[in-house]
């Protein structure tokens, strides 16, 4: 006979189905893990900024709501997940809008149709990636739906905030941050590169 099904964790309900997140008893604690872990990329990106006074950084959609979190990600979160998503869009509209405060408008650019073949240390473009795809070395191609089939290889200036849960919930430390930085070349051997180095300071 099949083994019973192992009981749920705290604050999580039965088991959601394949590509689809757990289903939470309540939004924040669904949707606070990624929140931390795009918190350290915001963190990253805005270091990246002040140490690079050149570089601008492009999201897609407006000043009041970005697109990241939107299309593939809404239908991944499904219905019992709407809550959890609308969090994590506020979060990521919040974060980017302080970038924007921080270092104006003509380094932080808003653009309803991100076109990211230009991406560079100093034209950095975020988009909407998942667990899988968010932390690729360079070279490596780009796997996924949405934003993900417009962007061919991992390259400096591509910088995936985890917004879908459909290859699961990502999980600290972030290996983009400890293996490299998207956001520019590094010069010096990835095991022996403080940060600076990996984010192309």
């Amino acid at each position: 006979p099949a083994a019973p099904a192992a009981a749920a964790g705290p604050g999580v309900c039965a088991a959601a189905p394949t590509g689809a997140p757990p289903q939470a008893a309540d939004p924040p604690a669904l949707v606070q893990p990624f929140i931390d872990f795009n918190r350290g990329r915001f963190a990253a990106l805005q270091s990246h900024m002040e140490a690079r006074p050149a570089a601008v950084v492009t999201f897609p959609g407006s000043v009041e709501r970005t697109a990241l979190g939107s299309n593939h990600a809404r239908r991944q979160w499904g219905a019992h997940g709407a809550g959890a998503l609308e969090l994590l869009v506020a979060f990521i509209g919040e974060r980017a809008r302080a970038l924007r405060s921080l270092f104006g408008p003509r380094r932080v650019r808003f653009t309803a149709w991100l076109d990211a073949s230009e991406a560079s240390a100093d034209n950095v473009f975020v988009w909407g990636a998942n667990r899988s795809n968010a932390s690729l070395d360079d070279g490596q191609f780009i796997l996924g739906g949405g934003m993900a089939q417009k962007l061919g290889q991992q390259r400096p200036g591509l910088l995936g905030i985890v917004t879908t849960p459909v290859s699961g919930i990502p999980s600290l430390p972030d290996a983009g941050l400890a293996t490299w930085g998207w956001l520019g070349s590094a010069t010096v051997p990835r095991a022996a590169a403080p940060l600076s180095h990996r984010l192309g300071r």
